[in-house]
């Protein structure tokens, strides 16, 4: 399963002990795109990431039906890619790949998508795996504008997801935390204030003060992040 990652990471497939399903053939290509001592680059992190998005984002074809297995997959493949903790620097050259390129814009419409709070559409596990996606995104962004033009588009219908998660944080405080974290490294920009409706300021700045409230009562990072989020405010 975890086999994109091994092959970032340097390890042949014999060393991983995990048998490779057939419908993840992709992942033999990133492997064959290392140099000869093993070393790690630039390109076969890109092609990582390029696996990923074929099977979230293509439409049949080669890369089959989008599963719950195959979609999970991919998301904890993508979390772990974009995670400044177990990937380095390599995450942050992904996360602004995936911000910035046009190559991924399908990508990014679909964990943009995902944040809707829609049952039917969007299960709970998508919603916090593409809320962990961008938070990771959004801790290694080189580029904040970038990332407020994002969230900007389509009439602030993000903002508006992430204000809810936060709104909501008795109920749910990790999907409010980590939308704290996203929300966090928009506003030490100070593009947030500008950018954003004064509606949306009034309500993120009210769900935040809710916010340090829950998070001192059962969540401590929820706690430090809506304050940080308060403190840039």
């Amino acid at each position: 399963v975890y086999a994109i990652l091994d092959a970032v990471e340097g390890k042949k497939i014999e060393d991983c002990g995990l048998e490779i399903a057939p419908i993840y053939r992709e992942e033999n290509e990133v492997i064959s795109n290392m140099d000869d001592e093993g070393a790690i680059s630039i390109e076969n992190s890109e092609a990582s990431l390029q696996v990923i998005s074929d099977i979230l984002c293509s439409q049949g074809g080669d890369a089959g039906e989008l599963t719950v297995e195959r979609r999970d997959f991919a998301m904890a493949s993508l979390s772990s890619l974009t995670s400044l903790e177990r990937m380095g620097q390599r995450a942050v050259h992904l996360s602004n790949e995936l911000i910035n390129s046009e190559a991924h814009n399908d990508l990014r419409n679909y964990l943009f998508t995902n944040l809707s709070q829609d049952p039917k559409q969007n299960p709970q596990r998508l919603i916090i795996h593409s809320l962990e996606i961008l938070a990771n995104v959004a801790n290694c962004s080189q580029s904040p504008s970038q990332l407020v033009d994002l969230l900007s588009q389509n009439d602030y219908i993000i903002y508006h997801d992430l204000i809810h998660n936060i709104e909501n944080a008795p109920s749910d405080p990790r999907a409010a935390d980590l939308s704290c974290v996203i929300l966090k490294n928009v506003c030490l920009s100070q593009a947030i204030t500008n950018l954003m409706p004064r509606n949306f300021r009034e309500r993120l700045f009210s769900a935040l003060t809710k916010a340090v409230n829950v998070g001192g009562v059962c969540h401590a990072e929820l706690q430090g992040h809506s304050q940080q989020c308060l403190d840039a405010m």
